[in-house]
């Protein structure tokens, strides 16, 4: 995961850069991120108890 959501090519330009997008391969973003960590930890939790 990343800050911001996706990629962005290698541009000859830094300045036309966006920050926090990955260079390489997509990535998620912060928010997805937090979504599905929290999302596990609700899903782990149930099974324990239930177990």
């Amino acid at each position: 995961s990343y800050l911001k959501e996706g990629s962005q090519p290698i541009a000859k330009n830094p300045t036309e850069l966006c920050y926090g997008v990955s260079l390489t391969d997509a990535c998620v973003g912060w928010e997805t991120t937090e979504r599905m960590l929290r999302h596990g930890h609700e899903v782990m939790c149930k099974a324990a108890t239930e177990a």
